[in-house]
This record gives C-alpha cells, structure tokens and sequence, in this order.
C-alpha cells in the first residue's frame, strides 16, 4: 500500500476521526468518575494517552495538511492533464511553460538546496537525462528559492537537466510553501499527469520509470 498516498488523501480525515474518538474516550471516562474526574489510576491513564493521540491530529490539521495542499492536488489530479507550470529558465531568465515540452516524456523535480535528499537525488536525475535525452525524456527540475540561493549549489550549473525558477508561493500546484521535498512528477508525451514519486530515488528507480512510460508511448 501506497502510505504517502494514503495519509496525502485521507490524513484530514483520519485526524478528525482521532480527534472525535477522544473526545468521545475521555468524555466517556469521566462521566464515570465523581464530579465528572476519571475514576482511579487507570482512568487518569487513559485519558492521558487520549490527550497525547489529539497531538499528532491536531499537528497535522494545522500544520501538516497546508503543507501537502500541492500533492494532494497531485494526486486527486493523475490521469488527466497536467496544471499549468510557468518558470524562468536558468541562467537567462526566459519564461516558458511546461505545455511546451508536450511530446516529450517530462519529469518535474521539486527541490531546494536545503533539502539534504534532493542534493543527493540530483546527479542521478542529471544522469538519466544524459542517457534519455535523445529518447524523449526532459527532466525539469524547479525551486521556488531565488538564483542566487540556487547558484550556491554549484555542480547544478553544469548538470544537463532543465533548470527552472518559480516565485515564492507560485507553482501551488507543484509547490507547497514549507513541503517536504524532492517531490518528482512524471507527465507523459500527451501532457498527462501520470505519477507522483515522494522523497529521493536512485538512477535504477528513475531508468526503470521512464522506459516504462516511454514503452507505454509507443504502443
């Protein structure tokens, strides 16, 4: 089973039943007890371990879903075309969009260069690139930090892969503000989003990917 999946879709949902079940618990449990307190040690017990499961509910209803707001749109989106993605090519500040690259095989890499992962993920997307692109492949890594933060990063200058720019806060449906990252997005020649790959994956993962995708083009 898919989890990231799972918790992306649902986690809203899961939080609130947590929340609701103890409330219901601890309700239940001090009704027991006189003056509406929970009877015994047992009691204070339960309704301690119930307070402590409303944390991680309540963590993820304020802080953690925001934060998933893009892959959850990701995912509830697979299947059909892809959202629209404007971004400044790097080094010369051109804008261009992802419609243009239809026909191509693309994978849209979310990184940053705080992201210890994505440092480690990028010269295996720089490699698959060099041995895809004559097959159709583009691999279009984006960052929504400024090209100065960027360009501290330095082998990235001379990496094959598209290096593109978003403002702070644009790309929402690509690019959570916060998020954890890399996130990669495969998007097929038709302009399909197809799949969501959450946290780093190494060139075996990403060769097997693509010529599956690209066999499936071809058919």
């Amino acid at each position: 089973m898919d989890w990231v999946r799972f918790i992306t879709l649902y986690g809203n949902y899961v939080a609130v039943a947590m929340l609701c079940g103890a409330a219901i618990g601890i309700y239940g449990l001090c009704r027991r007890g006189r003056g509406y307190a929970p009877r015994g040690f047992a009691g204070w017990a339960a309704v301690v371990v119930l307070l402590l499961l409303t944390i991680p509910a309540e963590d993820w209803l304020i802080r953690m879903g925001p934060k998933n707001a893009a892959l959850k749109r990701s995912y509830q989106k697979q299947g059909q075309t892809a959202p629209a993605l404007e971004f400044r090519l790097m080094p010369d500040g051109s804008v261009h969009h992802l419609a243009e690259l239809q026909g191509k095989l693309v994978l849209v890499n979310v990184w940053a260069t705080w992201c210890g992962p994505c440092r480690v993920e990028m010269p295996d997307l720089d490699r698959l690139q060099r041995a895809y692109a004559d097959k159709g492949l583009v691999v279009l890594t984006i960052s929504d930090e400024t090209p100065e933060e960027i360009a501290r990063y330095r082998q990235y200058a001379s990496m094959a892969v598209m290096k593109g720019a978003v403002e702070e806060g644009g790309a929402r449906d690509y690019i959570a503000t916060g998020s954890a990252r890399p996130v990669t997005y495969l998007v097929d020649r038709s302009g399909i989003l197809r799949e969501t790959y959450v946290g780093p994956h190494d060139l075996a993962f990403f060769s097997r990917t693509v010529d599956h995708w690209l066999a499936a083009s071809a058919r």
